[in-house]
């Protein structure tokens, strides 16, 4: 139930309207969509490559698309360690990406 709209409660038809405009997620997929000509870019995600729009970049370049799961900390840290020879892109919903503080707050 992410990003439910309004919708009728006995028939369940959504009440979305249409936009003239491109989600963010589509400019951005098709932004990293035109990456034919270098074989550095890379795209990671953990479990949602068709929220962040990377599902079409895998379409297109399944070698270097990587959906590590349930496990945003392995995104980033992969995504990091990739990055000294690749020029990585990972998308994450950032209510996925909030840390748990220690006991004493730090």
């Amino acid at each position: 139930m992410h990003g439910v709209v309004k919708f009728d409660v006995v028939t369940g038809e959504q009440f979305k309207p249409k936009s003239a405009l491109p989600t963010y997620t589509k400019v951005f997929a098709n932004r990293y969509r035109r990456s034919e000509g270098d074989d550095k870019i890379v795209a990671i995600t953990a479990a949602m490559p068709s929220g962040t729009g990377l599902d079409l970049f895998g379409y297109e370049f399944p070698e270097r698309m990587f959906d590590v799961g349930i496990a945003e900390q392995h995104a980033v840290t992969f995504a990091a360690g990739l990055a000294p020879k690749a020029s990585t892109f990972c998308a994450i919903y950032s209510t996925f990406l909030q840390t748990r503080l220690r006991p004493g707050g730090s």
